[in-house]
């Protein structure tokens, strides 16, 4: 049950090593094709975050300023070495702030205005970011359609492989100390790579 008849022994031997190779050629196919939705989602959601990011920094910047406009207007009701204080909001409210105990309040004013500054630095190299992160999830997309219709040549498919199936088999491998060889009545003999070896 399940045997094929060949007309010929060498059409039976033939078949028998092409379909081999056809499945592992099908598994790379696979393989580089969930590998490629991976990392396109994987860039997408990337993409995503910084575009978040980007958008959520004018207004931690200007609550840091905001934080630092206080403690310069109020420096009379930071008693020394706090680590907290309550001061007025402009708008009538409240606003707990966090201190460094060993600074001034001017000194901690101009930390909360540095890290306001350090946070628009930040932000000015997130479009650029952004636009790579997007062209790589473009990029994979693209790959994994080619994949898919089967117009990806037989190098991307190779290229798309997971990082752990990419490389030859012999840097996968750790390298034996001799050589195996088979006898024609199927005797293994290993022969060693030197005499230490041997």
């Amino acid at each position: 049950p399940g045997a094929r008849a060949f007309p010929s022994l060498l059409e039976a031997i033939a078949a028998s090593v092409e379909t081999p190779a056809a499945g592992a050629a099908e598994e790379q196919r696979e393989a580089a094709l969930a590998n490629a939705a991976v990392q396109a989602e994987r860039a997408a959601a990337r993409a995503r975050r910084l575009a978040a990011e980007l958008e959520s920094v004018p207004a931690e910047a200007a609550s840091l300023r905001h934080t630092a406009d206080l403690l310069l207007a109020q420096v009379h009701r930071v008693p020394k070495g706090a680590t907290r204080v309550e001061l007025d909001d402009f708008q009538g409210g409240v606003l707990d702030v966090e201190l460094d105990g060993t600074l001034t309040p001017a000194e901690n004013a101009a930390q909360y205005y540095a890290r306001a500054r350090k946070r628009e630095r930040a932000a000015a190299r997130l479009p650029d970011l952004i636009t790579r992160a997007r062209d790589e999830a473009a990029h994979w997309s693209a790959l994994r359609q080619r994949i898919e219709s089967g117009a990806a040549t037989a190098e991307e498919i190779a290229a798309a492989q997971p990082a752990t199936l990419q490389g030859p088999r012999a840097k996968q491998q750790v390298a034996l100390p001799y050589r195996v060889y088979r006898t024609s009545g199927g005797l293994e003999v290993r022969v060693g790579r030197n005499p230490r070896a041997n």
